[in-house]
């Protein structure tokens, strides 16, 4: 039989075609399709296993409405439909590369835990009268559990997708799952619990990004649980801060908002605006955008020196190329502050701006001794900027 089968309108599966694609199943290779749970990542997720291969119908599914669950991908279906349509078209592989979508059996319907986007392009598309499917099923306790069965589906669902070469789970399917799972109960809130089940299971990631994905969830999630409602800026969301709070564009300033991440980006955004807008002063606000680690306090200070340290630096860079090592006199550009973020015991006030200049040295302390003082408490406003 040919390993390539001619994908047309209204078209099916053939059971000849169905006991090829068994045979072609190396569930060997595979044991974390396959193998009951034992602890071990090679083996199926907590409280699933593996029933069957059939062919399904399109009215077997469930997916949307009662009874369907929410999809393992945030966005529903993977982002390179076009592709995965394109290569269907021009044949569908029995064995090698299109395996059997895997769903989990409910009251006789299924869920789908992978291959949304296949399924769509084949039943939606085509028309198709049945697919291959791998069937699962719940064992134990999660027979008679919607919470423990929507966690075997996500974690499944996450297991099949990571190893997906073309398209594989985004860092936003894990932060958005990491999310279900504290929401019901079996994930807990503390960034170390967070941090370990990321690295367990989201194998294809870099340790930056499990730590960036950790911190998402935390911040969202175990943070509000702690009573620390952060607030993770973009340049947008800063510039509405500064109007609601009093910090407005006049005849003399400009309020310029920025990330710390992007030093570069702020000498010379804020050099171009100064030179559109002569005669005004440049008011460079930054922001520290989302806070990493579980130590939020210290990733905002470090944000904020960084930025400052590296702002100067640069500053004195150009300088030197520009001006023959003078400083140049009399700059309408001002790094003024930083928008706050909200973090216990360190921006208090979250309707209050941080100011530089005053004494920034508390800043390198709070660094090097870690201390709870609140940084609003190091700056004198007044001094500084001309509220309006």
């Amino acid at each position: 039989m040919e390993l390539i089968k001619r994908i047309v309108k209204h078209g099916s599966f053939s059971e000849e075609e169905l006991k090829f694609i068994i045979s072609l199943l190396n569930k060997d290779a595979y044991p974390q399709y396959y193998i009951p749970h034992n602890g071990t990542t090679n083996s199926l997720p907590k409280g699933l296993k593996f029933k069957e291969t059939i062919l399904a119908s399109s009215s077997t599914f469930v997916r949307t409405g009662a009874g369907s669950r929410q999809p393992t991908r945030k966005n529903g279906i993977n982002p390179d439909i076009s592709k995965l349509a394109h290569s269907i078209s021009v044949g569908y592989n029995l064995g090698l590369t299109d395996k059997p979508i895997s769903a989990v059996s409910i009251n006789g319907q299924l869920i789908e835990l992978n291959g949304r986007t296949r399924n769509k392009i084949l039943i939606d598309d085509y028309k198709h009268k049945n697919v291959p499917v791998n069937v699962y099923e719940f064992t134990g306790e999660y027979v008679n559990s919607t919470k423990l069965q929507d966690d075997a589906i996500d974690d499944f669902g996450l297991l099949l997708n990571q190893p997906v070469v073309s398209s594989p789970n985004l860092m936003d399917d894990w932060v958005d799952i990491g999310k279900k799972k504290i929401d019901r109960g079996t994930l807990e809130a503390n960034y170390d619990s967070i941090e370990s089940w990321l690295k367990t299971n989201a194998t294809c990631f870099t340790s930056k990004k499990i730590t960036t994905m950790a911190s998402t969830i935390y911040q969202e999630r175990g943070n509000i649980n702690a009573g620390l409602q952060l607030i993770a800026w973009s340049d947008k969301q800063g510039e509405n801060w500064l109007n609601l709070n009093g910090y407005k564009n006049t005849k003399d300033i400009l309020y310029y908002v920025v990330s710390s991440e992007m030093v570069s980006k702020a000498i010379f955004n804020s050099a171009s605006l100064a030179q559109k807008n002569p005669g005004k002063e440049i008011h460079i606000i930054l922001h520290t955008g989302r806070l990493e680690g579980k130590d939020v306090a210290k990733s905002y200070v470090d944000k904020v020196l960084d930025f400052i340290d590296e702002y100067y630096l640069k500053l004195s860079q150009a300088s030197f190329g520009f001006f023959a090592g003078k400083q140049p006199t009399d700059s309408p550009i001002k790094l003024v502050g930083a928008l706050p973020a909200n973090v216990f015991n360190l921006c208090e006030d979250d309707g209050e701006l941080i100011i530089f200049g005053v004494n920034d040295q508390k800043l390198i302390d709070y660094k090097e001794n870690n201390t709870s003082s609140s940084l609003n408490k190091f700056f004198e406003l007044d001094s500084i900027i001309n509220e309006n």
